[in-house]
């Protein structure tokens, strides 16, 4: 292609662009209204997924048309002031001050954290009573 293809090409997508995301929108939503009022099985499916594959790919070319060295300023921008974004860092210092249990080296941790006081309780006697002398002695009778 020459340069005046290209942009002849270009000119074209930028302005068939809005038309043809309106007519996609346009064109599925009355199909899926006309498929729900019938009643019938899902067939407006279908000419959703197809002309869903060949609206992205008009959009994809839309958006490689569109892109300029503002557009990747300001993308990378954006990238850069996300990157400083210290909430989960500050979320970090609370739950470690709080001594929660995720902050909590592999051998500190219960494992019955999610347990209640009582059932906790409950399973240590549990423990106590099988682990006790008098349970082994009766066992051996």
């Amino acid at each position: 292609m020459t340069s005046t293809e290209t942009s002849a090409f270009t000119q074209k997508t930028l302005d068939l662009y809005p038309a043809h995301k309106w007519l996609f929108i346009g064109l599925n939503v009355g199909l899926t209204v006309i498929n729900v009022v019938s009643g019938s099985p899902w067939w407006a499916l279908w000419p959703l997924l197809i002309t869903g594959l060949i609206f992205s790919i008009h959009f994809f070319i839309y958006k490689s048309v569109t892109i300029d060295e503002d557009w990747a300023e300001e993308r990378t921008d954006e990238i850069r002031w996300r990157s400083y974004d210290l909430g989960h860092v500050e979320d970090m210092e609370t739950r470690i001050v709080s001594d929660d249990f995720s902050t909590r080296p592999a051998h500190r941790r219960d494992p019955d954290w999610w347990m209640t006081p009582e059932e906790k309780e409950a399973k240590a006697a549990e423990l106590n009573q099988t682990q006790s002398p008098s349970a082994s002695n009766e066992r051996r009778s």
